[in-house]
């Protein structure tokens, strides 16, 4: 049989919460119980098959398997799985366990614990031997007892002799694959976590990098508006200011000499101004939250820009001077009506000859 992992509850807890607490439970008191079972049964068995003299043997060997569990109820926790006390309280106690079942049969409950332990107290390479003989106690004890009396009752032991080996090894090797399957869950969980707190590792490193490409990204992009702003301003507002420049240099230059001209230019720089400020307002306008263009601000940069365009000069209209002609006006009329003038001429013509004639 396999035993689980020792594992030790709360001190508050009023019982086992888990299969190990459970476990831990039954080796700790568990040998105590059974061991008063089987005395309780063979003494009310005993006047029928035991003698007075076997009588006083089973009661000295059951106080020694009492001793012998009291030892080790104080030795247990401090030994190792596969120790030598282990394998010591083991062989004591199929030993006890045997004598007892030798002088009465049903002090074989007893021998049975040894089915439930034998893992952990003993090495390895000794289970085996140790099932094989908890099962010659058990199989002496279900054939009628030890030693057999007949030869029907040496039948009757090898036979269950063989059923106990059978299924002691059987559930045996179950536990060994239960304790492997369990020994690699815990080996994958904690492989897993590993994996996770890697994982994690690397989210908090991509969530910094991240961060620092929003901000590269943010700093970029506020590189771009503002180039696209000083390309903006140099096309628009520059040139503006730089062609009323002009026009005032040509103003003061002419305003002695020709008023009408230098009025002239006077009145483009004042358009130029114009369309400048119109231009700045759309750039400021543009920069705004687009939050803004439903806003009572919005509304009046727009009116602003409607009557900017509306003060501002049109360009002058190139009127054509039509020229009057001289000679005949040409008739325009459709070709048919020339036609039909011309028929019409020719008809009266023929009647005059012919009046005349």
């Amino acid at each position: 049989m396999t035993l689980p992992p020792r594992s030790s509850y709360p001190s508050g807890a009023t019982g086992p919460r888990t299969i190990e607490d459970r476990w831990e439970q039954f080796h700790r008191y568990g040998p105590y119980a059974v061991l008063t079972l089987s005395v309780l049964v063979g003494g009310v068995a005993a006047d029928l098959i035991m003698t007075r003299t076997e009588m006083y043997a089973a009661g000295v060997l059951a106080v020694a398997a009492y001793g012998l569990q009291i030892w080790w109820g104080s030795a247990r926790p401090r030994t190792a799985p596969g120790a030598p006390a282990g394998a010591a309280y083991y062989t004591a106690r199929t030993v006890l366990a045997f004598a007892l079942s030798w002088l009465n049969p049903f002090f074989a409950i007893y021998a049975a614990l040894s089915y439930f332990d034998v893992e952990p107290l003993l090495p390895k390479r000794f289970v085996r031997a140790g099932l094989l003989t908890t099962a010659v106690t058990l199989a002496g004890s279900q054939s009628g007892g030890l030693p057999p009396a007949s030869l029907m009752n040496w039948v009757a032991f090898c036979v269950l002799y063989v059923v106990n080996v059978t299924l002691a090894l059987f559930f045996w090797h179950v536990g060994m694959r239960e304790d492997e399957k369990a020994r690699i869950q815990a080996e994958t969980i904690a492989e897993l976590e590993r994996t996770n707190l890697r994982l994690e590792q690397a989210m908090a490193e991509n969530a910094a990098l991240h961060a620092q490409l929003l901000v590269q990204a943010r700093e970029a992009g506020v590189d771009d508006e503002r180039r696209r702003l000083a390309a903006e301003i140099h096309d628009t507002l520059a040139q503006g200011l730089t062609g009323i420049i002009a026009q005032l240099q040509v103003v003061t230059s002419l305003t002695d000499r020709d008023p009408e001209t230098a009025r002239v230019h006077l009145d483009r720089a004042a358009a130029l101004a114009r369309h400048s400020l119109g231009e700045a307002r759309r750039s400021v306008h543009n920069l705004a939250p687009v939050a803004l263009e439903h806003d009572e601000r919005g509304r009046g940069a727009e009116e602003d820009g409607h009557r900017m365009g509306r003060t501002a000069p049109r360009p002058r209209r190139l009127h054509r001077h039509r020229h009057r002609r001289t000679g005949p006006r040409r008739d325009r009329r459709h070709p048919a009506a020339h036609r039909g003038r011309g028929a019409g001429q020719r008809r009266a013509a023929r009647r005059g000859i012919r009046g005349s004639g």
